[in-house]
Formats: structure tokens, C-alpha cells, sequence
């Protein structure tokens, strides 16, 4: 009985432990949002990337193929950029996105047959900043 006590203490008082023992596609999109924070001190901060505004409003707002759409031109973005260690934020945004999908089991490919790439282009702190609102928007209306 003490040692269950005990490691019940420990947990209670170490909420790393808690929160290394699994992350949830809500973790994957708060981190997210956390990371968008520092995209405007990013060197890709004056860098155009494809605009996704039309799937990030409207009647179909922040679904499926918002996210995969942003993770099909984050991947682009990440590999055509530079070194990875100069874009931290925005590969660790790429990883987040990647788990969230991956948990949602949506088929990118799948689900963008039918999307048409957009010929504006906003800089990549928009693009993030559009992401940010979604995983916010996510995290509000999931039960």
C-alpha cells in the first residue's frame, strides 16, 4: 500500500511524468499555437508561401483539407528552405501538424484530390497565423 502511495505523491507532484505518458491530437494542436508565436523571429518570416484563406473561411472553415492543405506547403517550405536547425518553429509546427493528422486518420492524399492550389501568396507568418486560428478553433469546438 505505501509504495502505491508513494508513486501516487510522485505523480501529483511531477506533472512531467503525466504529461510524457501521452499526448493528444488537443497537445499536438496547443503546441502549435505556441510555435506560431515565434514564426515572426524566424527567417522565414519575408518568405511567400501558397494562400490558404478559402479554407480557413467559410462553410467547410478549418477542416481536413485546411490541415493537409498547410502540411502539403509547410513540407514544400521546410525541404526548399534551408537547414532545418534555422527553421525550428516551423518543422516542429510541421511535426505537430504531421501527429494531429496522422490521429485524425485523414488520407491527405485522399482527401486533397479535389483542391486546387491557390495563386495568391501570403508570407509564411500568415499562413502560420491562419494555422494558429484553426488549431484554436479546433481545440474550442471538439468535445
Amino acid at each position: 500500500m505505501a509504495p502505491l502511495l508513494a508513486l501516487a505523491v510522485v505523480m501529483l507532484l511531477s506533472p512531467s511524468l503525466v504529461k510524457s505518458s501521452g499526448h493528444t491530437p488537443r497537445h499536438n494542436l496547443q503546441r502549435i499555437i505556441d510555435l506560431a508565436k515565434k514564426i515572426n523571429e524566424s527567417p522565414s518570416k519575408d518568405i511567400f508561401v501558397e494562400d490558404v484563406s478559402r479554407l480557413a473561411e467559410g462553410s467547410d472553415r478549418c477542416g481536413d483539407k485546411f490541415f493537409c492543405q498547410v502540411e502539403k506547403i509547410l513540407e514544400k517550405h521546410v525541404k526548399n528552405h534551408g537547414h532545418p536547425r534555422k527553421r525550428h518553429a516551423e518543422t516542429e509546427i510541421l511535426k505537430n501538424l504531421n501527429i494531429y493528422i496522422n490521429s485524425s486518420n485523414v488520407n491527405c492524399n485522399k482527401t486533397l484530390e479535389n483542391v486546387t492550389s491557390s495563386e495568391e501568396i501570403k508570407k509564411v507568418p500568415q499562413l502560420v497565423g491562419f494555422l494558429s486560428g484553426c488549431a484554436q478553433h479546433k481545440i474550442l469546438n471538439s468535445a
